[in-house]
C-alpha cells in the first residue's frame, strides 16, 4: 500500500523519504511544467533574517497559479503566482539539487516579500549592514 503525501504524490511506506525535504520534492513534482523557485519566508528564515516562520511550511514562487497545498503530516506548500520570467531574476537564483528546485538569494527573497506584500514582512530583521 502507498502513503499519500499530497494531491497525486505518493510514497512507499517501507522506504519513506528520509531527507526531510519531502515538501520541496513534492513542490517540484506538483509544478514540474512551471518555473518555480524557493523564496520569501523560507529563504529568509533559513538565512536567519526572519523570525517566527511556521514549521512544516514552505513558500515557492511559481508561474503556475497561487495555491496552498496541504500535505498532511508533512506540512503545507504555498505557491505564490508570479508573472516574472526566469531571465528577469536569473542572477539571483541558483539550482539547489538537494531540494530539486531553484533557490532565491536573500536579496530576491526580500524583494519578493515587498512585491507580494507579505503579511510577515514586519518579521524580517533589520539588516543595516547591507548583508541582504
Amino acid at each position: 500500500m502507498l502513503e499519500r503525501v499530497c494531491q497525486g504524490i505518493y510514497q512507499y511506506p517501507g522506504a519513506p523519504d528520509q531527507s526531510g525535504l519531502i515538501l520541496f520534492h513534492a513542490a517540484a513534482l506538483l509544478r514540474a511544467r512551471h518555473f518555480n523557485y524557493i523564496s520569501l519566508e523560507t529563504v529568509l528564515s533559513e538565512a536567519g533574517l526572519i523570525s517566527q516562520m511556521p514549521m512544516s511550511w514552505i513558500t515557492v514562487v511559481s508561474t503556475g497559479r497561487s495555491a496552498k497545498v496541504n500535505c498532511g503530516r508533512y506540512g503545507t506548500i504555498e505557491f505564490i503566482h508570479t508573472e516574472r520570467r526566469m531571465s528577469d531574476v536569473v542572477e539571483h537564483l541558483h539550482y539547489d539539487s538537494a531540494h530539486h528546485l531553484y533557490r532565491a538569494d536573500n536579496e530576491l527573497a526580500l524583494d519578493d516579500m515587498h512585491r507580494f506584500n507579505r503579511s510577515t514582512l514586519d518579521l524580517v530583521q533589520d539588516t543595516t549592514d547591507g548583508s541582504v
